[in-house]
């Protein structure tokens, strides 16, 4: 969800954190509370590039501190409109919930040994060294089998019925 709203939208979610999750009976975890969503960049409305003026005003009611990045703790919005990129604010928010999720007992070294490098890179205060989300989802913690079932159902529809056919025997 977070790849295609910065990458084919063009904008920011600005509210991840675990009140942004929703995760279905069946197990699917889905984006939701987009009461923040606001484009960046150079190209935005607003002078600096920044946040629009919804996201200004609320930006530190609905996100807790802990998933803001540095520099929107700091409000250095032409920071992230010139260096950042839009995915810069959602992929620290997401490094930290990653490293929240699986922190236990004390250590962060819960973190499937796959995802640690990418949890790192994406939490950085330095926020040219921040990754697009995108690769993200190549790593094998999110690759699994149930989700390639998954992609497989959605897409069932529009398969030749070969591929069906072999979908349903196994």
């Amino acid at each position: 969800g977070l790849a295609f709203l910065h990458t084919s939208a063009k904008l920011a979610h600005g509210c991840i954190s675990p009140q942004s999750l929703y995760v279905t009976p069946s197990g699917d975890v889905k984006l939701w509370n987009f009461s923040l969503v606001t484009p960046v960049g150079p190209n935005t409305s607003t002078s600096a590039g920044g946040p629009d003026g919804h996201f200004l005003e609320w930006e530190a009611v609905c996100c807790p501190e802990s998933y803001r990045s540095p520099e929107r703790v700091e409000q250095r919005w032409d920071l992230i409109s010139s260096t950042g990129g839009v995915h810069a604010m959602d992929s620290y928010s997401l490094g930290v919930l990653i490293g929240d999720y699986w922190f236990r007992n004390g250590t962060i070294n819960n973190i499937p040994q796959t995802l640690r490098k990418a949890q790192q890179r994406l939490s950085t205060p330095n926020i040219k060294m921040r990754p697009r989300l995108q690769p993200l989802l190549k790593c094998p913690v999110f690759d699994t089998q149930y989700k390639k079932l998954q992609r497989s159902l959605q897409e069932i529809s529009i398969q030749p019925i070969e591929q069906k056919i072999n979908l349903w025997q196994n």
